[in-house]
């Protein structure tokens, strides 16, 4: 069994619900309770509460990228979890400051505020993932961590408005830490995205060769707002070009325009939003 709840997203399925321009996801699988990103403030926890979702039973926590609307909100999280058994996945490269620059050149922090110390200092129990591949349980091992995607689609550029401090210089961000996570199901992988900075289309691919398996469901952001109409229909006709992908609940970053031609265009797009539940057997 594989359950997935959205904690928070740019949008709400219920009224009662929050909305925030975040990202919060709520994973549960035959053994593990895993909480995704955290969004930045407290619309995860708020939201959690009203959907009756347990929070507080996770005993795995994942960063998918240092970008405060995604960990803005991690302090809340440790401090809701003092003194429970859990672990916090995340890449070292939190320790970098990442800026994002502006048309007119002026520079603004991206970063969730985490850093090793701070870390520390909060006794948060964490592991670095510096693997391409890496499976954080014994228990599942098919569950996997995936970053390092190569950049194949040539419709997927890296983008020079995202920088990263790299021995004393900045540099393009080539997001090379950013963590996907894919689960597996009974007819393939599900793949969960943060942003997908590195492209969604190369972490699909990259996903079913280091894993065998297919990608039959997608979930998450896809930093198609930051593209025109050209970009989103090339990922358009790959997700169709694909037969086994069913699910395609991409959202948050992925923007209200792309997301339109998504509605219209892509066979297995799935609407969401802050409240969506997902399953599979």
């Amino acid at each position: 069994m594989l359950r997935i709840t959205i904690l928070s997203e740019n949008t709400a399925v219920r009224h009662d619900l929050a909305a925030e321009d975040g990202l919060s996801v709520f994973i549960e699988t035959d053994r593990h309770k895993i909480l995704m990103d955290a969004g930045w403030n407290d619309v995860f926890l708020s939201n959690a509460e009203k959907l009756g979702v347990p929070v507080e039973e996770a005993d795995t926590a994942v960063l998918s990228h240092d970008h405060y609307d995604h960990g803005q909100s991690f302090p809340l999280f440790f401090e809701r979890m003092a003194g429970r058994r859990y672990l916090f996945y995340l890449s070292s490269d939190v320790l970098w400051p990442g800026y994002h620059r502006r048309p007119d050149g002026t520079l603004t922090s991206t970063g969730c505020g985490l850093s090793d110390a701070e870390l520390i200092r909060a006794r948060v129990p964490h592991r670095y993932v510096e693997k391409s591949v890496f499976h954080p349980f014994a228990d599942e091992p098919e569950v996997a961590l995936l970053s390092r995607f190569e950049k194949r689609c040539g419709f997927e550029p890296m983008l020079d408005e995202f920088l990263k401090m790299r021995g004393g210089g900045l540099a393009r961000d080539e997001f090379d830490h950013e963590l996907a996570m894919a689960l597996p199901v009974q007819d393939g992988l599900v793949l969960l995205t943060g942003c997908a900075h590195s492209g969604i289309c190369n972490m699909i691919l990259a996903a079913e060769e280091r894993l065998g398996r297919p990608v039959t469901a997608v979930l998450g952001g896809t930093h198609l707002k930051a593209s025109g109409p050209e970009r989103a229909m090339d990922t358009i006709r790959f997700f169709n070009d694909r037969p086994a992908l069913k699910t395609a609940a991409v959202c948050h970053c992925t923007g209200a325009p792309a997301l339109q031609l998504f509605s219209e265009h892509c066979k297995a797009y799935t609407p969401c939003g802050a409240g969506t539940v997902l399953e599979w057997r």
